[in-house]
């Protein structure tokens, strides 16, 4: 689901920021295109809680155990990402690159910062 967030995330920075190619430009997708990502960021977003039962943390993932010591907070920070992905497909649904660009500036840092900064364990590095 992570890793699903990050890509649409990263094709919306992408056509916001374009290409001078007006050929790599129409492969960056259309005001419709970012919308469906918008979409499916919210949805993704409103499930998050119940991806997260007790217990389903642990080998393999970059979950953290304060997710489920600090239920209220992690509540907290998952309703905050739910509500600004609200905020994004809404601007996406006008087809406004300013209006998308706007709420695409803080997104990060108000909606995915929330949990990562507390809830998630950084990459493990690899061995070599």
């Amino acid at each position: 689901m992570m890793k699903e967030l990050s890509g649409h995330n990263k094709s919306i920075k992408k056509y916001l920021k374009g290409h001078k190619d007006p050929k790599k430009e129409a492969r960056l997708g259309s005001p419709g295109d970012v919308e469906f990502r918008a979409q499916a960021m919210a949805g993704l977003a409103k499930s998050m809680l119940a991806r997260f039962p007790k217990g389903s943390g642990g080998e393999g993932t970059r979950a953290k155990a304060e997710i489920w010591s600090d239920w209220a907070g992690f509540e907290a920070a998952a309703n905050k990402l739910a509500a600004e992905a609200k905020k994004l497909e809404a601007a996406a649904a006008t087809g406004d690159k300013a209006k998308i660009s706007a709420v695409m500036k803080t997104f990060g840092k108000n909606a995915c910062g929330t949990c990562h900064q507390k809830y998630r364990a950084p990459k493990k590095k690899k061995s070599s």
